[in-house]
């Protein structure tokens, strides 16, 4: 993602700039900041009054200092953050049902791409490998920071035994198992992971 921030240096400008950089934290997205500051620059993209704020060539914001908040808004507009949980080093070695969960994954998002591109919404995957402690959080799907669960309503999470996971630790465990409805999925399934990620684009 590509964030240009314009004007001429003023006041209001860097506030803008540290704003931008405030939002791009908290969101734990990657993004290339630059300060555009030649006149010349404003009018090829249409800013009249500055400061403005173009994200991947879009004028978002011009002639005011967006806040925090406001920004955060306009990035998750244009970024899905998926995060991947699963105990394990990688998708080799991690539990049955989490490597089951990322392969779903990453087919779904392959397929559900270039939608999101029409929409001007670019994907970020994020793969978090947890160390045998926090096996309570393996195979998790987040989505801007959301977990899947907390986007659907009709879905919530059962925690159930996992030989995989016991393999793994080297003690009995239990891993995180999706259930909707009456149907209890080891892994993700791919319908859910579709409809979680169209609805996170949404909010």
């Amino acid at each position: 993602m590509k964030i240009e921030i314009l004007g001429t240096d003023c006041a209001k400008c860097r506030r803008l700039a540290k704003n931008v950089e405030t939002a791009v934290a908290e969101l734990g997205i990657s993004a290339e900041i630059e300060k555009v500051e030649e006149i010349t620059a404003f009018m090829e993209r249409g800013v009249i009054s500055t400061p403005a704020l173009v994200v991947d060539g879009d004028l978002k914001v011009s002639g005011r200092v967006a806040d925090v908040a406001e920004i955060r808004a306009l990035l998750r507009e244009t970024t899905l953050v998926v995060e991947w949980r699963h105990i394990g080093e990688d998708i080799d070695a991690t539990c049955e049902r989490c490597a089951a969960t990322g392969r779903t994954l990453a087919a779904v998002l392959d397929e559900i791409r270039p939608l999101l591109a029409a929409r001007k919404v670019r994907v970020e995957v994020v793969e978090t490998a947890l160390p045998p402690e926090r096996i309570a959080e393996s195979n998790t799907v987040l989505f801007n920071g959301t977990p899947l669960e907390d986007l659907l309503d009709e879905v919530r999470v059962e925690t159930t035994p996992c030989v995989s996971c016991s393999c793994i630790t080297g003690t009995d465990a239990s891993c995180r198992a999706t259930v909707c409805g009456d149907e209890v999925c080891e892994a993700v399934p791919a319908n859910l992971i579709r409809r979680a990620a169209l609805k996170a684009v949404e909010r």
